[in-house]
């Protein structure tokens, strides 16, 4: 099988989390505001699918420990008092 050739912390991949981390911030405010009985729990599921996908990203190589523990901190900040 060919090796194939990877760029870690590419601009394209780390533009990509930001986005998706912008994304999930916003989506938290609304679901926030809503503030009905499955707000925890859809606030839980929105986060963590942006932690899985920066954990698939750093696990393939894409990101590395370093860039990847600045996007989880960039998740946190983002959702600070959401």
């Amino acid at each position: 099988m060919p090796l194939i050739q990877i760029e870690q912390d590419s601009p394209e991949v780390i533009d990509s989390a930001r986005a998706l981390i912008t994304a999930m911030a916003s989506e938290v405010r609304k679901i926030t505001a809503r503030g009905n009985e499955t707000a925890q729990l859809d606030k839980a599921r929105e986060t963590a699918a942006v932690s899985g996908y920066l954990n698939a990203l750093q696990f393939h190589g894409l990101l590395s420990l370093d860039k990847y523990s600045d996007l989880l901190a960039e998740k946190v900040a983002a959702t600070k008092g959401a």
